[in-house]
């Protein structure tokens, strides 16, 4: 397999087998905090969520617009640790590593989030509105959508690329693969036709987040 270096500081190879990749999922910036449900069961995938003291009770729902704290994902669909371009993300629909640890997708209040279900901490890219959905482009855009298939949201990727079949067998380049060890890689082919593989975060300029505590 042909291996090119990337800017991220590992080496990537045409097949898309190295999980060797350095974890630097947090950002040095300050973010702001919010608040998380405890762990949760999925549909397909058993999360093991952290001991608690003890339970507490479930707030009671907010009808203020202003609360921004994620509503709680009772069931989710996992349906991949990859995802191709092109394939909606629908509410409740994530993609999650294959050990089951980080989750990246839309919940059901329209927020699209990323989340260590072993720590509780994640990151809010987007809030939108029950029924907002999530796909990426296949010039790399990181899109939200509503039920009537407007845009809500979206990021420019800052790489030069276009739709290539001819990645893996199943996924159509670009894509996103979560791997085990928490980092979201964008896989695309770039203008000079080498495979590269990215930090999604590397590849946004306009991305912005708050951070989510336990």
């Amino acid at each position: 397999a042909t291996v090119h270096p990337n800017d991220d500081g590992y080496n990537i190879t045409d097949t898309d087998k190295n999980e060797s990749i350095p974890t630097d999922i947090a950002d040095s910036k300050e973010n702001t905090t919010k608040s998380l449900p405890s762990p949760i069961q999925t549909l397909g995938l058993s999360l093991s969520p952290s001991p608690s003291p003890s339970p507490s009770p479930s707030p009671s729902p907010s009808t203020n617009s202003s609360d921004l704290s994620p509503k709680e994902e009772n069931n989710f669909v996992c349906v991949s640790d990859r995802l191709s371009n092109g394939t909606p993300l629908y509410p409740n629909t994530f993609v999650c590593s294959r050990n089951g640890q980080y989750i990246f997708g839309m919940n059901d209040s329209g927020e699209l989030i990323y989340r260590d279900n072993d720590s509780g901490m994640g990151e809010l890219f987007y809030e939108g509105q029950p029924g907002d959905y999530f796909v990426l482009e296949q010039d790399g855009r990181f899109v939200a959508k509503d039920f009537k298939n407007e845009i809500k949201w979206f990021l420019v990727n800052k790489y030069r690329m276009a739709y290539d079949r001819n990645c893996l067998e199943k996924y159509a380049c670009p894509y996103l693969h979560l791997h085990k060890d928490g980092v979201l890689v964008l896989n695309f082919i770039d203008e000079d036709g080498y495979w590269q593989e990215k930090n999604f975060k590397h590849t946004l300029p306009g991305l912005v987040y708050d951070s989510i505590m336990p």
